[in-house]
């Protein structure tokens, strides 16, 4: 992720947060860094690169569930912060969007 200048890690996740509730797509792509990297480790194909497919992958949930929100719950100190993310909404086809790890 990126930061904006002076701004702590925590600071970036409520960002993120405020983005993706106003579904912001340009300020939602500006909090991640160019050569962003996502790991998943319990799926390692998901796995991808680069601020651009941040933007893909956003534009696709925000088809998919126009109403979205989510909470983030983070932890930090001056460098680096750990979140977690809790998403609801409601998909196209009238189901509840509440994706939870298996």
């Amino acid at each position: 992720m990126t930061e904006m200048s002076g701004e702590g890690p925590r600071a970036l996740v409520k960002r993120l947060t405020e983005a993706v509730n106003a579904h912001d797509l340009e300020a939602l792509t500006r909090c991640f860094a160019e050569d962003y990297r996502n790991e998943t480790p319990a799926h390692p194909a998901r796995g991808f690169r680069g601020r651009a497919q941040v933007r893909r992958n956003w534009e696709q949930i925000f088809a998919a569930v126009p109403d979205i929100t989510v909470e983030g719950r983070s932890i930090a100190d001056s460098d680096s912060v750990w979140s977690e993310w809790e998403m609801r909404g409601t998909r196209r086809d009238g189901s509840p969007h509440r994706p939870r790890p298996p």
